[in-house]
């Protein structure tokens, strides 16, 4: 997750999350200030309960509201979990469907597809995680 949310390391996207989740108990947090960027700003963004609930927003469409783009499908990052849904279960079988996804999510990261230096590692956490789903 914390590669797939890395434009949410940039302070000033923050706001993005913090109005997204429209959770009235993180408001309080920041003083009713969603524009935050300070420590407790920080804080709050490495709070684990928080964390997660912004991958899952994240992933469901606060790429596409910071402003991600993938040239490859135009929809991709209003729904990343769609897309990562199309991952094949046989992985390694699979590798140009797999690179393909991967790539697509990529797109609403960074917006260079396969072309970054973290692509491979993506690849290799992700091939990790679905060994470990699958009891492999």
């Amino acid at each position: 997750m914390s590669h797939e949310t890395a434009g949410l390391t940039v302070p000033a996207n923050w706001h993005y999350a913090f109005v997204g989740l429209g959770d009235s108990n993180l408001a309080a947090k920041l003083d009713g200030d969603l524009e935050r960027t300070d420590q407790v700003a920080a804080d709050v963004m490495s709070d684990p309960a928080v964390m997660f609930r912004v991958a899952a927003w994240w992933f469901r469409g606060g790429a596409a509201t910071v402003g991600m783009k993938a040239k490859s499908d135009a929809d991709a990052c209003s729904d990343l979990a769609a897309v990562a849904d199309a991952l094949p279960a046989d992985f390694d079988a699979n590798e140009g469907k797999a690179h393909s996804v991967l790539a697509t999510i990529n797109e609403c990261v960074a917006g260079t597809g396969d072309a970054d230096p973290g692509f491979a590692q993506r690849v290799a956490l992700t091939k990790k995680a679905m060994r470990a789903i699958q009891g492999k």
